[in-house]
């Protein structure tokens, strides 16, 4: 590998203004962020009130309230299911918004224990479910998904309602016993709408965008290889400042998404799951090592210490690049498989 040779140390004051308008703008966008993030609900398959199969992608792009109740409970769950019902009333000019109760007892809620109870209590047919089916995969949400019920995995059920966003984000949890007000969750699910209030800042795009820099990054790099083998050092030099300037943006986006979202997990198990751990191992692991080695092979060349800067080039390139690469892959396993 020939050496990166750079003509001399570029003036930076304009990418400067640049990057440092861009990272007020993302941390604007946090700061107006009102609605925290309590974790992400997987993917799931039950069965509804009326029998069919119910797929959880039914409601991607929708946001709804979800509780947990049984049909045979004489406590709280009668009162809940009337205070969905009011929900339901409050929110029927917003067609994209769903109401989802999950049952704990799928033993005894089967399809036409539910239809009746739907009936009981006025379901209106599509924007309503009352689900069922597989007793993991129910205790699945209300335990670790939902962290509604008893961490020692007994079938329990909380009295919150909870708000999922269009992402599958979880955005608040509301009380329900008597003398609390739900007014907070209709202003909640409006000002996610965007109907009387402003909407929430897009914050849970920023996935998408750190893997766009991320595929950015690896691009440039690829294109800077190819461009100081070729002879041509100063487009060289910029564009692997370029780079730097695209991963530094990545960094940001990143810790800022994280600091609103919490822990996003990988829910799907088997083999894939062992694949996914191994490239987030390896990716998190050699991550930690990019700005570090990125910094000093970029002050070596700018310096004219190019007989060091190419000694550490060697392993600065491969490095980043992996993680670059790595970076676009855990973004697709986690939030697009």
């Amino acid at each position: 590998m020939k050496p990166l040779l750079w003509d001399r140390p570029p003036a930076c004051r304009r990418k400067t203004s640049i990057l440092a308008a861009l990272v007020l703008t993302l941390a604007g966008c946090a700061r107006h962020n009102a609605l925290p993030v309590y974790g992400h609900v997987p993917a799931f398959v039950l069965s509804s009130q009326t029998g069919a199969v119910f797929d959880s992608k039914t409601l991607d792009g929708k946001i709804w309230v979800a509780d947990f109740f049984f049909t045979t409970c004489m406590g709280p769950c009668p009162r809940m299911s009337a205070e969905m019902h009011w929900v339901q009333k409050q929110i029927g000019d917003l067609p994209d918004v769903r109401l989802v109760s999950f049952t704990v007892d799928p033993q005894q809620d089967t399809p036409p224990v539910l239809a009746a109870y739907a009936q009981r209590f006025r379901a209106e047919p599509g924007r309503w479910f009352l689900l069922t089916g597989s007793s993991a995969t129910l205790n699945t949400l209300d335990r670790d998904a939902f962290k509604m019920g008893n961490v020692d995995g007994t079938f329990v059920h909380s009295t919150l309602f909870a708000l999922v966003d269009r992402r599958g984000f979880i955005r608040g949890y509301y009380h329900t016993e008597e003398g609390e007000s739900l007014d907070p969750l209709i202003a909640a699910i409006r000002r996610l709408s965007g109907t009387g209030l402003r909407p929430v800042s897009r914050v849970h795009d920023l996935p998408a965008v750190n893997a766009v820099l991320n595929a950015a990054a690896a691009v440039l790099l690829v294109w800077g290889f190819a461009l100081i083998r070729r002879g041509r050092k100063r487009t060289h030099r910029n564009v692997m400042l370029a780079a730097f300037t695209v991963s530094t943006l990545f960094l940001i986006c990143y810790i800022i998404y994280h600091a609103q979202a919490g822990v996003v997990r990988f829910e799907r198990t088997g083999p894939i799951r062992t694949v996914y751990l191994t490239i987030l191992f390896t990716h998190t692991l050699l991550a930690a090592a990019v700005p570090p080695l990125a910094i000093v092979t970029l002050s070596r060349g700018l310096r004219a210490r190019f007989d060091r800067h190419r000694a550490i080039a060697r392993w600065t390139l491969p490095i980043w690049l992996y993680v670059s690469v790595t970076g676009v892959v855990v973004y697709w396993m986690l939030y697009r498989m």
